[in-house]
């Protein structure tokens, strides 16, 4: 399966979820912003109206054919209180582009519980495996929606290979 394919054999952009602070998040951050990707971070001030004006932003990124890059802010935030308002706001905004943009994107996320969350926010209760790695990366796809998903957890790097069929964007 080519980086640009999804299991259906379909071109798909890319969307990728960063709900992790770790190195590892960082440094996909980095690749992704090189490879030219629309990056939208999700603040603990993306509440109501705000987190509408994020969903129009991407609306128009995705109909323009942009690759996505969706996440938290790059520093740390110690308050968990602020921490769990930027997952929640992270999860509600992967639930709208997931909802919408299923057949767009291959989608990659970056986080244990980010990716946890997210399933259980689309209500995926079960979820088929397309492939695994000794990486730690699985595909996964929920049954009978036609979406691809692939996740690891955030204490480790990406393969390289994901990056690998990456196309920096025509902007």
């Amino acid at each position: 399966m080519s980086g640009s394919e999804n299991h259906q054999g379909i071109n798909a952009n890319h969307c990728f979820f960063i709900g992790s602070f770790s190195d590892s998040g960082k440094r996909t951050k980095a690749i992704l912003k090189k490879a030219g990707f629309s990056c939208i971070t999700v603040d603990a001030t993306t509440t109501g109206s705000s987190l509408k004006v994020l969903e129009k932003l991407v609306t128009k990124k995705a109909e323009d054919g942009d690759n996505l890059l969706i996440s938290l802010p790059e520093e740390k935030i110690s308050d968990i209180s602020s921490a769990e308002k930027y997952h929640t706001k992270l999860i509600r905004l992967a639930g709208f582009i997931i909802g919408r943009y299923s057949s767009k994107y291959r989608f990659y996320i970056e986080g244990g519980r980010t990716a946890s969350d997210i399933c259980r926010s689309m209500g995926w209760n079960s979820l088929e495996v397309l492939s695994s790695s000794d990486t730690g990366t699985a595909g996964l796809s929920p049954d009978n929606e036609g979406i691809e998903i692939l996740i690891k957890p955030g204490s480790y790097n990406w393969p390289d290979s994901v990056f690998s069929g990456l196309r920096k964007q025509q902007n």
